[in-house]
């Protein structure tokens, strides 16, 4: 596994993805297999232990973090430092704070003693004329609260020195604390402010900050398997477990892919990070890959696992670049619904006979009951929920071959109205199925002629062919799309 150090070539890649969905990028050849054996990591930045920072805020718009380690007296300080937008004038406060601060004061730590007599820092600052730095300490009773401790920093410290903060006392003991350290304004922060930390404690107590000496930081980064694009990077920013990791639990190799539905609820942030498509790793976007084919064989093998009803989706969509118009359009998409299995189950499909032959696809993986273009509407995502893939193959049918009879045909597949059988034998039950099993309609065979079935009054989706061939049983799927 590679590890590789987030370069500013890779996070522009991200940003300028995150404005256009699809983009090819590798030529692929005509038979493809995708085995998630290969994963790379990649490193972001470092992070105080116990805190939050701005960090996530200042990646997105400068590039690079605004809360970092540095060298003090004695040991590790830490340092807050405006930085300037590169696209834009937006400057992003160096900030670090306990609490929630997009719905400030709510949130804080545990904090049972009496309010301290004083805050003590050891701290260097430069902050730029008309900009304030900022140290807010607020206790709190039941969420309402008894101390409020604002103190503005101005002006400049070339050196470490150490500063003692006296707090409001209060006469009810408070049962949390939130806290904001900002190297700037919090509205209107100026670019070059910097504040630089090396030890808080408080006085009149033994209760004292998490982590007040910042000695313990934690590094920040996330893997994704090789050719594939999650949303890991932007859980790690947010410091949540990521959805798409690899498992030892594999069906060929070392590895298989496993999803799992998570969403992010953090600072006003609510994002759902539970899939898994084709593209550029790291990028967080999916990517039309070339494939130029009128029918293809498609397979692969899944197991899903959910602590409620749910279903998991593998989403395939072919598409061509129409030159008329210079757009891509999308002419086939299979969605695919993996129920709930004990273990690993197997899933192949032969597509015939396209009406359109696709020159690029794309594959996407969700965990949970809803993805983009769902064709029966966004029901309910269930956190928790997880598939494993594994062993994906996707090869060209570079011709419709000759099929004895003891191989049966259907197409076409996709189907709108009406399915054919072909090489049917007399006596052969035919039983077509939904994906719950439920059977919903029965045909015996009664002749050696081609079987069309109507199937245009079924909804969109995966249904399967069960022919029951004296006691054989051969189980066809089919997808019907209008």
């Amino acid at each position: 596994m590679a590890t590789i150090k987030y370069s500013i070539g890779i996070k522009l890649i991200l940003i300028i993805t995150l404005c256009v969905p699809f983009i090819s990028k590798e030529i692929y050849a005509q038979q493809a297999h995708y085995g998630f054996e290969d994963w790379q990591e990649f490193e972001i930045y470092d992070e105080p232990i116990d805190y939050e920072t701005s960090n996530f805020q200042s990646f997105f718009v400068t590039f690079e973090p605004n809360v970092t380690q540095v060298q003090g007296p004695v040991g590790k300080a830490i340092r807050l430092e405006n930085r300037k937008a590169l696209l834009d004038n937006t400057v992003v406060p160096g900030l670090i704070f306990i609490g929630d601060l997009a719905n400030f004061p709510a949130g804080g730590i545990p904090f049972s003693n009496n309010v301290p007599d004083s805050l003590i820092l050891s701290t260097r600052f430069d902050i730029v004329p008309g900009d304030t730095g900022i140290v807010l300490l607020l206790f709190k009773r039941f969420g309402f609260p008894v101390s409020v401790n604002v103190f503005p920093i101005v002006g400049s410290s070339a050196n470490f020195q150490r500063f003692s903060l006296p707090l409001t006392p209060s006469g009810i003991a408070p049962d949390s604390l939130v806290l904001i350290l900002s190297s700037g304004d919090l509205d209107t922060p100026l670019e070059g402010s910097f504040m630089e930390i090396e030890d808080m404690s408080f006085s009149g107590t033994v209760h004292q900050l998490p982590n007040h000496d910042f000695e313990l930081w934690e590094n920040i980064k996330f893997e994704e398997p090789t050719e594939w694009a999650s949303q890991n990077l932007l859980s790690a920013i947010f410091r949540v477990p990521s959805s798409v990791e690899k498992s030892n639990d594999a069906t060929e190799g070392d590895f298989a892919l496993s999803v799992t539905q998570r969403e992010i609820n953090k600072f006003g942030l609510q994002q759902n990070t539970g899939f898994c498509f084709l593209g550029e790793t790291a990028s967080g976007t999916p990517n039309f890959v070339p494939f130029s084919s009128a029918g293809f064989k498609f397979s692969f093998d899944y197991q899903f696992q959910s602590n409620v009803v749910d279903t998991a989706w593998f989403v395939m969509r072919g598409s061509k670049f129409n030159t008329q118009i210079q757009q891509t359009e999308i002419l086939l998409t299979l969605e695919i619904p993996l129920v709930s299995t004990g273990g690993y189950k197997s899933f192949e499909l032969e597509v015939k006979d396209l009406p359109q032959s696709i020159d690029s696809m794309i594959l996407e993986i969700y965990p949970s009951n809803s993805f983009p273009g769902k064709s029966n509407g966004n029901l309910s995502i269930n956190d928790g929920s997880k598939v494993l893939v594994d062993n994906i193959r996707l090869s060209e049918l570079s011709s419709v071959s000759t099929h004895s009879d003891e191989v049966i045909n259907i197409f076409p597949n996709p189907v709108s109205e009406f399915l054919n059988l072909e090489n049917l034998e007399v006596g052969d039950v035919i039983t077509v199925l939904n994906i719950k099993q439920q059977v919903l309609m029965n045909r015996h065979q009664n002749t050696d002629q081609i079987l069309s079935l109507n199937v245009s009054d079924f909804n969109p989706g995966l249904y399967y062919l069960n022919i029951d061939r004296g006691g054989k049983q051969i189980v066809k799927p089919f997808i019907i799309q209008k």
